[in-house]
């Protein structure tokens, strides 16, 4: 009985705790949905409201970026406006004193012109009156002798007649006469003032041409007077011991053929010591393959363009300092390479036919510092100070004319290149000349195209660029860059093949006259009168700058004005008809005028040096 009232109520509590756990977890999932719900909608509302709130304040952004933005606008605007008038009032008063100048300038001229014109046409109408004078009165004495009466009896007035015709053919004769010496006289005073003119016009030529010349005829006479005094001291230097060797053995032999055995046995030892040197340089250029400097053996490139000129080593001390000038080693030339950091070299002389700008060196004196390198032997004794009338003197320094920087000498972590990379005078690197000596022989000259035409010695143009603080000289690595190398007082220590340097110089001038016979020639000129050179145009169109005959010369420079065109003076002609002057025919002949500025500034630079330097 128990065990059956205990079964059922058991049984009871169970289904009582399934169904109260039923009810329990339907009011759990109820309550969550309720909350899920009211939570999600006030997240919802909340979630509205940051939008609303968040492009509220975008827009209020927004409207002050384009406040900001129009208020800038209007401001530039303003400005530009503002500076484009200052700019245009300074231009009208520019243009303004420019014309006043000018017509200034045309009214002196035209006044001299008129002046010279009206003492001419005084002078002609003077002469003209007295012509006209001259003549009436020879037709008032012809009138009268025609209206005079004639005798009826002209055998009987004959003789009184021909006394009275007889000084009335006096005054006529002289009249005429005195009417051919006035035309004569009048003929040659316009003969005389044509001549004058056109002796005025060669003076003012020739004085052109003197000024261009005076550098040249400066260093060719001290390279005279150096030949001259070097020849005598040779000469002096020669007679010493051969007056001694003749008085030791006039005891032995006869005295008269000792010098000339003592002659003949100088020059077979001289020759000997030349034909080593040719035999040293040749077996070098077969050793060198086509990567290292000069191969070939030593030679000596004439410029390719006649407005270069070589230069002997005589004559280097007085080049005028700020001078344009290249550097040649044998076929090689030096230059500065496309990124514009290291001076290297490359074969041009023998394989091109003109110059670039990255060629051009402008040499720059500097004043000559003592120190132990300084008096080595070989080197061009120092002196004290710089010269003082504009020369380069001993110590020079280059700057480029492409980067207008100097060349200094590269460190460990250049690998110690030459580099072209210093902006200030005073960082340059001071270099000086080391003429070569008489027993590295002679050097060919190569004329355009590699042709041989002559040989001189190597000591007359080729010289060692030297670092005047140190024993180091200027050397070509066979990786195309340059270096400074250490040398000793020996000559043995010198490879003419990557030492050997020359130089060649811009030779100054007013004026010259270039010729293109090819179809373009590159020059970018300005779109007023006169016609200024204002750039240089690429003859490729890829992109790389290929330079055209006109560059290529290496004379043409920014600034100059084109004065004619084939011999015909082009001032005055319209710019259209100017430029269709110089592209209707080939070969073409292209005056230029140099800037006067420019010049001016070259010449400035060439008396009075780098004055600022100079106490360095």
């Amino acid at each position: 009985r128990a065990a059956a009232r205990e079964t059922p109520r058991r049984v009871r509590g169970r289904q009582s705790r399934r169904r109260f756990r039923k009810a329990r977890a339907l009011t759990l999932r109820a309550q969550a949905i309720f909350r899920m719900r009211k939570h999600r909608i006030a997240f919802v509302r909340i979630r509205r409201a940051v939008v609303t709130c968040q492009s509220y304040r975008r827009s209020v952004l927004a409207k002050r970026d384009i406040m900001e933005r129009r208020r800038r606008r209007c401001a530039i605007t303003l400005q530009a406006f503002v500076r484009g008038r200052r700019f245009r009032r300074d231009f009208l008063v520019r243009r303004r004193a420019a014309v006043t100048i000018q017509a200034m300038a045309r009214m002196r001229a035209c006044r001299k012109q008129y002046l010279v014109d009206q003492r001419e046409a005084k002078e002609q109408a003077k002469l003209e009156n007295q012509v006209k004078a001259l003549k009436a009165k020879l037709e008032a004495q012809e009138r009268a002798l025609r209206e005079r009466p004639v005798a009826p009896d002209s055998s009987a007035t004959s003789p009184s007649a021909s006394e009275r015709q007889a000084p009335s053919a006096e005054p006529k004769g002289e009249i005429l006469e005195a009417l051919q010496a006035l035309a004569t006289e009048n003929a040659k005073l316009r003969m005389e003032l044509e001549e004058v003119r056109q002796h005025n016009a060669d003076l003012r030529r020739e004085n052109k041409e003197l000024k261009g010349q005076s550098a040249k005829s400066d260093w060719l006479t001290w390279s005279l007077r150096t030949k001259s005094s070097s020849g005598k001291a040779e000469e002096h230097h020669h007679r010493e011991p051969k007056e001694k060797k003749h008085s030791s053995s006039s005891s032995k032999n006869d005295p008269s053929a000792t010098p000339r055995r003592a002659d003949k046995d100088k020059d077979k030892h001289q020759k000997d010591k030349a034909a080593d040197g040719h035999r040293k340089h040749a077996d070098s250029a077969e050793v060198t393959d086509a990567g290292e400097a000069t191969p070939g053996g030593p030679c000596l490139h004439l410029p390719l363009s006649a407005f270069w000129e070589d230069v002997p080593c005589s004559g280097l001390p007085l080049l005028k300092s700020g001078s344009e000038v290249h550097i040649k080693y044998g076929p090689n030339l030096l230059m500065v390479d496309d990124h514009g950091k290291h001076l290297v070299w490359k074969r041009w002389m023998s394989c091109e036919a003109g110059y670039t700008k990255a060629h051009t060196f402008f040499i720059e004196r500097r004043a000559v510092t003592r120190s132990a390198g300084a008096t080595r032997r070989g080197s061009p004794a120092p002196d004290d100070g710089a010269p003082e009338d504009g020369c380069l003197g001993v110590a020079f320094a280059l700057r480029s004319a492409k980067s207008n920087r100097y060349v200094v000498a590269g460190g460990m972590f250049d690998r110690y290149k030459m580099l072209v990379s210093a902006e200030r005078p005073e960082d340059a690197m001071v270099f000086t000349f080391v003429p070569m000596s008489e027993s590295m022989g002679t050097v060919a000259v190569m004329a355009s195209g590699g042709k041989p035409r002559d040989a001189v010695p190597a000591s007359e143009y080729t010289f060692a660029v030297r670092s005047l603080s140190d024993s180091k000289m200027l050397k070509l690595r066979k990786d195309g860059y340059c270096t400074m190398t250490s040398v000793s007082d020996s000559e043995s220590d010198i490879h003419f093949e990557t030492m050997a340097a020359s130089l060649e110089y811009l030779r100054p001038c007013t004026s010259y006259e270039i010729i293109v016979e090819d179809k373009l020639v590159g020059l970018a000129v300005s779109k007023d009168l006169p016609l200024r050179v204002v750039g240089f145009n690429s003859m490729s169109m890829t992109g790389e700058h290929v330079p055209g005959p006109a560059e290529l010369t290496g004379r043409v420079k920014i600034g100059d004005i084109i004065a004619t065109v084939n011999g015909q003076d082009i001032n005055g002609i319209p710019r259209p008809d100017a430029l269709r002057m110089i592209a209707c025919k080939r070969p073409v002949a292209l005056g230029f005028r140099v800037s006067d500025h420019r010049y001016a500034q070259a010449l400035a630079r060439a008396v009075a040096g780098v004055p600022a330097l100079m106490n360095r």
